[in-house]
């Protein structure tokens, strides 16, 4: 019974009420209430109810809810929520949601998804997408997409007209691609030169 004001002791075995304001000990074996406002020690085994405001401890064994608004820890073994707002840590093994904004890392090993706006690194080994709007680059090993370029770099001009005598490319004197002749047009009247 009460013993003094706001405390009590066991009522059945196992059972208590209230000690002082909010603070109570084991009511059945393992379980607990309130101690301080927004305060809990274990209930069942590995339970835990809130702490302090959004912050709790381990549920099950393995699981966690919220500790700090938007920071959370493991779930289950490997698993975890947005830690920081559109931050999150390693759900299952290789697996990973979003970091920041539009940035992710590997979901399973050799595949993420975009890293900045447009940007892409590898989705499966050998496979990648978009990285600026409009660039590419290897999608299956030694397989290339076809997109258009306006400027092409001109190293890689030099070797496209090197290799492949029939290029529409034509290199200049100074060894600066040309563009192709246009329907219509003459073709430039520069001397041709010859490889000794």
């Amino acid at each position: 019974m009460e013993t003094h004001p706001g405390q009590v002791m066991e009522t059945h075995p196992g059972q208590v009420r209230e000690t002082h304001p909010g603070q109570v000990r084991e009511t059945h074996p393992g379980q607990v209430m309130e101690t301080h406002p927004g305060q809990v020690m274990e209930t069942h085994p590995g339970q835990v109810r809130e702490t302090h405001p959004g912050q709790v401890m381990e549920t099950h064994p393995g699981q966690v809810r919220e500790t700090h608004p938007g920071q959370v820890m493991e779930t289950h073994p490997g698993q975890v929520m947005e830690t920081h707002p559109g931050q999150v840590m390693e759900t299952h093994p290789g697996q990973v949601m979003e970091t920041h904004p539009g940035q992710v890392m590997e979901t399973h090993p050799g595949q993420v998804r975009e890293t900045h706006p447009g940007q892409v690194m590898e989705t499966h080994p050998g496979q990648v997408m978009e990285t600026h709007p409009g660039q590419v680059r290897e999608t299956h090993p030694a397989t290339s997409l076809s997109f258009i370029v306006r400027k092409a770099p001109p190293l890689e001009l030099k070797r496209e007209a090197s290799e492949n005598p029939q290029s529409p490319w034509q290199l200049s004197p100074s060894g600066v691609p040309r563009q192709p002749t246009r329907i219509g047009h003459r073709a430039s009247s520069a001397p041709s030169y010859r490889v000794a």
